[in-house]
């Protein structure tokens, strides 16, 4: 197992489920020692949506509020901050005291080859060129890529998604896929003046 995910939905009931972090961290710790944790975990951080698209400045270190007892740690300034881990957000979030430690936490947008997280019979999914574009929005802006494929019910990939992915791999392997300098049409901020 390489990675271990903590969804962010709280569990399946009508109430808020609470996990114990701690216990979780040491089963896993013990049991899978090589393994990431994502999203509550301290290894992968969820970039704070499901479209396969990362901040145009997507930074690894992050201002973090960590808790005394091992459990987990959150984002200071919140997942959905435009400005997560720039300069600026450090910088407020050390005086305003919602951070107490900088934490590299590299980041990873997930994303669905089709239109749900399960598979349907009539699921269409993205297109080769649509996969390069969210492939340049993720692992262009400094995040891992976490493409869903989801498995049908006899627990073979969709001959329509096999498609895909093939097609995803050679479009990404063509020269013309990486003809246009895309860091060219990028602006850098101005550094404040000191």
């Amino acid at each position: 197992m390489d990675e271990v995910w903590f969804d962010g939905a709280g569990g399946n009931t009508a109430k808020q489920e609470l996990y114990d972090y701690p216990a979780f961290y040491d089963m896993i710790g013990k049991l899978q020692p090589k393994a990431l944790v994502a999203v509550g975990g301290r290894d992968i951080r969820w970039i704070g949506n499901e479209q396969g698209t990362a901040r145009q400045n997507e930074w690894a270190v992050i201002p973090v509020k960590k808790p005394t007892d091992g459990g987990k740690i959150s984002v200071a300034a919140g997942e959905q901050n435009a400005t997560l881990g720039s300069r600026d957000s450090i910088i407020t979030a050390a005086k305003s005291g919602t951070a107490n430690s900088l934490h590299w936490w590299p980041a990873e947008a997930d994303m669905k080859l089709t239109g749900g997280w399960f598979a349907h019979p009539n699921d269409v999914p993205k297109s080769a060129s649509t996969m390069l574009g969210k492939y340049h929005d993720t692992v262009g802006r400094n995040s891992v890529l976490l493409l869903n494929v989801p498995p049908t019910t006899t627990g073979k990939f969709a001959p329509s998604s096999v498609t895909a992915l093939q097609g995803f791999t050679a479009e990404r392997q063509s020269p013309s896929a990486w003809t246009t300098p895309l860091a060219a049409a990028s602006r850098l901020p101005e550094p404040p003046l000191r």
